[in-house]
């Protein structure tokens, strides 16, 4: 008999970019999801046994006055 499994984690990726005042929300936004995806790329580029199966979801903008 042979069996596989997949198992599905959720992650949390901070973002250590800054942006001014001036950025639009559409773009940290835009920004912020295109560095996590980098970020997750690059770890899973030796990892033959894990694959995204969903693109990043932006879920918190924080802005600190």
């Amino acid at each position: 008999m042979t069996v596989h499994a997949e198992v599905h984690v959720k992650l949390k990726i901070a973002v250590r970019d800054c942006w001014g005042d001036d950025c639009t929300v559409a773009q940290i936004k835009k920004q912020a999801l295109d560095s996590a995806d980098g970020i997750l790329r690059t770890q899973l580029a030796n990892s033959p046994s894990i694959t995204m199966s969903a693109e990043p979801e932006l879920t918190t903008i924080t802005y600190k006055a």
